[in-house]
Order: C-alpha cells, then structure tokens, then sequence
C-alpha cells in the first residue's frame, strides 16, 4: 500500500471516530494513539514525515468529528491536537 487516499484517510478516522464514540473522554482518546499509529506503520512507501503528516490528520480528523463534554471544541481541539501530536511523536 502506498500512502493513503482521502477515501483511506476519512475510512480510517471515521473507524477511529466510531471507537472514540461520539462523546470521548481523554483516556479514550489517548487509547486511540497506537491504533493510529499502527495504521501508519503499515503503509509502504511513505517517509517518517508522510506518516507523522498522516497520523496528524487522523487525529485531526477524530477531534473535528467527536465532542468533548467538558470544553467548548474550539478550545479544547487545538489543545488536544497539540498534545496528542507529541504523545504521537514518543509511541
């Protein structure tokens, strides 16, 4: 498999999406970081920094596409995608 097409890309976060559920807490989310990473590590022909860009998107994509019960979206997604980008970068 080469790098993944949009279409792999919106089956891949809306798979994330429906294990997150519609309302995830943290540890949900947090849980979801090996799954992206294992769907990353196991498409051919992509650098370091293609699956880094890819497994940044699909973690975009679950925190546009779910609520958190605690904080506004706009405040909590950037935060959140900040974070679990550096979690990303030590698994």
């Amino acid at each position: 498999m080469a790098a993944l097409t949009p279409d792999e890309l919106y089956t891949y976060g809306q798979s994330l999406v429906d294990l997150a559920g519609a309302s995830p807490d943290i540890l949900s989310l947090v849980a979801l970081l090996p799954v992206v990473k294992d769907i990353v590590d196991h498409v051919d022909h992509m650098s370091d920094d293609e699956k880094k860009s890819t497994a940044a998107n699909l973690v975009d994509y679950v925190l546009d596409n779910t609520d958190t019960p605690w904080l506004v979206d706009r405040i909590s997604d950037p935060l959140m995608s900040k974070a679990f980008k550096a979690f990303l970068a030590l698994l």
